[in-house]
């Protein structure tokens, strides 16, 4: 019974929030019922060595009145249900942390849906008027304003709501850029950490260039002049820097990306990558040490202090990664458990499922999160704080 009662015990602990349901392997309410289990199992073993006397030591007799009654079950009861309701979730923030990500039928209608780390979910996210578009907004790191490209009749451009008013305002459109640059789906606006300023990628004769902007949307600034095109902007968690990739290479006819690093006035440009390579989806750590990035679909992470680079993925079907807001997972798009229904969608590329996976900021415990049927096609982790509808 003593064996009974510590396995119990020890199994609490196990369950007890530490490393399993964290990082998806069994579903916290699955977790905090096998925990309430466990501690019960504790109580009755120990209620049972008590009655028993077995192995007690003969100081110990007097409480067996007290083990016999009704009033340990009592406590066994109310710490089950204590657990249910409060259970071991709370030590951690996965019930409160929140992925959002644009997923495409096979039609090719794109929505925004919004999916909890406990499982729940997705749902359509309906927010600040942000629900028919094609690419992901950008949240601010408290999580009450976002930003998004907008393709309105009267009006497009970029448009910024927040969690009071949640409806979209304006911020800048074709007519506040330089003669020339225009505005579109694949701008990617980004806040700046301190929500003050925006950056966005403008498109003109040479292709896609980086601009930022203050949040009023009175003054803008181009950040690059090159031949080629940027893409995939990140900021830098004290928000002086942006990284992002840039196709600066033509290998045999093929545009091949690198990975960069600007400061927000423009200067000290310096290159990441340099190989023959399509390095994509740069995306910057919240400890501003470490830098995600895909090459030729293999994820990698960039440690900035000694430019070592540390290979995460090696399947070549992976995309998309991100940061969790502790910087401890990463959250990224595969084409693993694609499956292809030989359906054309509206511009004539075959539709293929795409799923979820997380994985510890080391690469260990790659866990597929959600596959669906649709092609995930963007992906981000929602601040914790904020306001963002609930699944």
């Amino acid at each position: 019974m003593y064996a009974t009662a510590l396995l119990s015990l020890v199994l609490l602990q196990l369950i007890g929030c530490e490393r399993i349901f964290t990082h998806g392997i069994i579903p916290i309410k699955a977790s905090n019922a096998l925990t309430s289990l466990s501690t019960i199992l504790s109580c009755l073993s120990l209620m049972e060595i008590a009655m028993n006397g077995n192995g007690l030591p003969q100081r110990f007799h007097k409480w067996r009145a007290f083990a016999m009654s009704r009033h340990l079950l009592y406590m066994a009861i109310a710490m089950f249900c204590i657990n249910c309701l409060f259970g071991c979730a709370r030590q951690t923030d996965s019930a409160a942390e929140r992925v959002i990500f644009v997923a495409k039928n096979n039609i090719g209608e794109k929505k925004l849906y919004i999916m909890n780390l406990d499982g729940r979910g997705p749902n359509e996210l309906h927010w600040g008027g942000f629900e028919q578009i094609s690419k992901l907004p950008a949240w601010s790191t408290d999580g009450k304003r976002a930003v998004a490209y907008l393709d309105r009749n009267d009006a497009s451009g970029l448009y910024i709501s927040d969690d009071e008013t949640k409806v979209p305002r304006l911020v800048l459109s074709d007519e506040d850029l330089p003669r020339g640059i225009t505005l579109n789906g694949s701008s990617y606006p980004i806040l700046s950490p301190d929500g003050s300023a925006l950056a966005f990628l403008g498109f003109g004769d040479s292709g896609a260039e980086v601009f930022i902007a203050n949040i009023a949307g009175t003054s803008v600034t181009q950040l690059t002049r090159n031949e080629f095109s940027e893409e995939h902007l990140s900021w830098s968690p004290d928000g002086k820097r942006l990284v992002f990739a840039s196709a600066l290479k033509d290998m045999g006819g093929y545009l091949m990306n690198d990975i960069f690093v600007i400061g927000a006035d423009g200067s000290g440009i310096v290159q990441l990558t340099n190989n023959a390579s399509a390095n994509l989806d740069p995306s910057w750590s919240p400890d501003g040490k470490r830098i995600v990035f895909t090459r030729d679909r293999d994820i990698y992470v960039l440690e900035l202090d000694t430019m070592n680079e540390t290979r995460l993925t090696d399947d070549g079907l992976d995309m998309r990664p991100v940061w969790s807001p502790a910087g401890d997972r990463i959250a990224f798009i595969s084409l693993r458990d694609s499956e292809c229904d030989g359906i054309t969608i509206a511009d004539g590329v075959q539709f293929c499922t795409t799923a979820i996976y997380f994985m510890d900021a080391d690469g260990s415990n790659s866990v597929l999160w959600l596959k669906d049927n649709k092609q995930i096609v963007d992906i981000a982790w929602l601040p914790l704080a904020g306001s963002v509808d609930q699944p």
